[in-house]
């Protein structure tokens, strides 16, 4: 059957006059070129494709590579703030009073203020009034309290300058902070 077929294409071609001929040898040149051509333009486009995504997973490599650098210094973070919560704060007043008098500072003038549980954590609340003192001492004082290992921070300073000089009367709000799970283990202990 193939071989009819052959034979009957090869009689249609014989019949056909010398320019229809060459006009069919040309068709057969540019369906053998495409024959060959068509695999090697496919592999060039996919080799292209191929690139482009390899410029992309590089481009996330680097993201995720810079990112890794943030991402371990947050989990840092993360584990200090982990560590600080894990120690809880002393009384208020003698945290104050010592940090104090490292600094030069006697504090005297004190007044809890109620505590009170948000978001899982015990707030603890001290208002300090310091009269008349120097701003540098009172700096290194809010430093400290700010620098300190424990879970503490200042919520509010006031600070009031009646007189010429370096006196100042000021009031800080102190806070620390604790888990409210850990308060109710150790009340029940």
């Amino acid at each position: 059957m193939t071989a009819d077929l052959i034979a009957s294409m090869r009689s249609a071609y014989e019949n056909l006059n010398d320019r229809e001929q060459k006009l069919v040898g040309l068709l057969g040149a540019v369906a053998l070129a495409l024959l060959v051509m068509l695999p090697v333009l496919l592999v060039l486009r996919s080799m292209g494709q191929l690139e482009e995504e390899n410029r992309q997973l590089a481009s996330v490599l680097r993201d995720l590579d810079r990112s890794r650098t943030h991402l371990e210094a947050q989990q840092a973070r993360a584990e200090a703030s982990k560590q600080r919560y894990a120690q809880s704060a002393p009384a208020l007043r003698q945290l104050v009073a010592t940090l104090g008098e490292e600094v030069g500072l006697q504090v005297r003038e004190t007044t809890p203020q109620p505590e009170r549980v948000s978001g899982g954590f015990k707030r603890r609340h001290l208002r300090v009034s310091l009269p008349r003192v120097g701003l540098r001492p009172s700096i290194e004082l809010m430093a400290h309290i700010d620098n300190s290992a424990y879970p503490v921070a200042l919520k509010r300073i006031q600070i009031e300058h009646f007189r010429s000089g370096d006196s100042y009367n000021m009031q800080l709000d102190v806070i620390s902070y604790e888990h409210a799970a850990d308060t109710a283990e150790s009340r029940n202990r």
